[in-house]
């Protein structure tokens, strides 16, 4: 199983992302966190599992 962490950011608006994501045979799992600034400052915690099909 592959493992990566991610962050970027952008500029307009203002903003960024992290995710650890994990590849393994016929998955995939990011969980992962999302900050922004429009239309007004939020905060998004996520998770995301595909299964082989």
């Amino acid at each position: 199983m592959a493992r990566r962490s991610i962050v970027w950011v952008k500029d307009d608006p203002l903003g960024a992302e992290f995710a650890d994501v994990s590849i393994g045979r016929g998955r995939l799992t990011a969980t992962g966190l999302a900050i922004g600034s429009r239309p007004t400052g939020y905060r998004l915690d996520y998770k995301l599992e595909t299964l082989a099909g």
